[in-house]
């Protein structure tokens, strides 16, 4: 909670001084990425920050938080790993006698879930979809979007290869193992596996829906409940139109070097003139999307295509080199997620775990023996 009010803090301090610096506290907007995105929509959703800012956007991140009961005892789980008692009115001193790597070394899988911001009563007094969608979230124009292969670099890890040669009878008939066999039928409509080379790449992108983008529509669709202005993206520009190889796809926090114009990462994906020249066209015209919504709350202007606000048929970006509107994409699937997933990150991820283990996906103790911590 003290990192949230830190965040929330620090918006004061705009709403109080940005003047100074030529700027307008009527008009701010607020975005990040990943957990950055995630922070976005805390703060979107926290009682403390209304009036802050007018507009947010959220790349690659959700609405989810975490709650007492799951959070404390994580939290009490680590101390004792970290060999502090949590009991011990001088456990804040112990904890803060520890070296950076005393600190690490004691975060396991588990217990890493006590460090994310929490249901607390008071910053977040309910979780940030559910403040959305009942209204009392701070209502506010919101861009929300996620990129096409947010997982590219978990796809690499070996322990997903046994399940690569799966074949898709094979497949969905694991799949059933997790699901009745109506939820595998609305499986099955709403990934096409025609679309996929292999399952593993499906079940990547349900990973993907399941974390990203069925929780940013969910915000989507509720801000826009309350009348604001909602867009809806998908960033689908790979380095393997560039001619790189190997083909890494839109892999998570790739937008951000368009967003932000960081030609000097870009540049690996230089390899003549034109390549530069569709990057650097790319990347301006995300800028004039970007800005001109945190100046007026429309991303829309000059000759760039035109971005349809969510509500107009359930419509996304394909915030391509060449951006086009794709109506009702994910919404097929994101309405069987948003059915199903919990609305707390550990038993989101608890969730996405444990189905992925019923079907064969991955061996949970292979996978923590890869993860650093």
């Amino acid at each position: 909670s003290y990192g949230t009010l830190d965040q929330i803090a620090a918006l004061e301090w705009v709403n109080a001084n940005i003047e100074h610096f030529g700027g307008d506290p009527g008009n701010v907007t607020v975005f990040g990425e990943s957990a950055g995105a995630i922070s976005t929509c805390q703060m979107i959703s926290s009682p403390l920050n209304a009036g802050l800012f007018q507009r947010a956007i959220m790349e690659s991140g959700n609405c989810v938080a975490g709650d007492q009961a799951t959070t404390y005892p994580k939290s009490t789980a680590y101390m004792i790993e970290l060999g502090c008692d949590p009991t011990s009115p001088t456990v804040v001193d112990c904890m803060r006698g520890k070296t950076p790597d005393e600190l690490w070394g004691a975060v396991t899988l588990d217990t890493s879930f006590a460090f994310w911001p929490h249901v607390d009563g008071h910053a977040l007094p309910v979780q940030p979809i559910a403040a959305i969608e009942n209204g009392t979230a701070n209502k506010v124009d919101l861009i929300a979007g996620y990129n096409d292969e947010e997982f590219t670099v978990a796809k690499i890890m070996p322990v997903f290869s046994r399940t690569r040669n799966l074949s898709w009878d094979g497949f969905w008939r694991n799949v059933g193992n997790a699901y009745s066999d109506t939820e595998v039928a609305t499986l099955r409509a709403a990934y096409d596996e025609t679309q996929y080379a292999t399952p593993v790449e499906l079940w990547f992108d349900v990973l993907e829906d399941q974390i990203f983008t069925c929780s940013s529509m969910a915000a989507v669709r509720g801000l826009a409940n309350s009348g604001k202005r909602t867009y809806m993206y998908n960033f689908s520009v790979a380095p393997g139109a560039y001619g790189i190889e190997p083909d890494a796809g839109s892999f998570h926090s790739l937008e951000l070097s368009f967003v932000f114009g960081n030609y000097e990462f870009l540049q690996l994906f230089f390899h003549d003139e034109d390549a530069a020249r569709r990057i650097v066209a790319h990347s301006e015209r995300i800028q004039r999307y970007w800005t001109r919504f945190a100046r007026t709350g429309d991303p829309n202007g000059g000759d760039d295509p035109r971005w349809p606000e969510f509500k107009d048929g359930d419509s996304t970006l394909l915030l391509s080199e060449s951006p086009s509107t794709a109506p009702g994409l994910k919404v097929a699937a994101c309405d069987f997620w948003n059915a199903r997933l919990p609305r707390e990150n550990n038993g989101l991820f608890s969730y996405m775990a444990s189905r992925s283990r019923d079907i064969g996906f991955y061996d949970y103790e292979k996978l923590a023996a890869e993860l650093p911590f």
